[in-house]
């Protein structure tokens, strides 16, 4: 396990090439244990940096909140909960939603969604 993690092959893979996977898992096992801690709205703040990097995290914001809701029947703080990791992944995204990827975004995955039904 040591030798593999000072490989120099696996630097360069998870470093160079764009795998920042481990990153994403670092957020979310973070704010899992902060969840665990009952430092709720830190917790989902670092579900939603999770997502900021790749959407994965973002399905774990509405799941912690029905779970709090669930264990405690505190509703407003669920939706609060909910409401606060949105925020965050929008506060994010929300400088790039004027540029032409995001414009674009609706028609390429129209066409690619007709091209798959279509048959050839």
């Amino acid at each position: 396990m040591v030798l593999w993690a000072f490989n120099p092959l696996a630097i360069y893979v998870s470093s160079m090439m764009g795998q920042v996977d481990i990153v994403i898992a670092l957020f979310i096992t973070y704010a899992l244990y902060l969840y665990k801690e009952d430092k709720l709205f830190i917790s989902v703040i670092f579900l939603a940096l999770s997502a900021l990097i790749k959407p994965a995290g973002l399905i774990l914001i509405p799941l912690l909140a029905l779970h709090n809701f669930v264990t405690n029947k505190k509703i407003t703080e669920s939706l609060l909960l909910t409401l606060t990791g949105l925020g965050v992944y929008l506060l994010g995204v929300l400088p790039y939603l004027g540029s032409i990827a995001y414009s674009l975004l609706p028609q390429a995955t129209t066409s690619l969604i007709s091209s798959l039904l279509t048959p050839s």
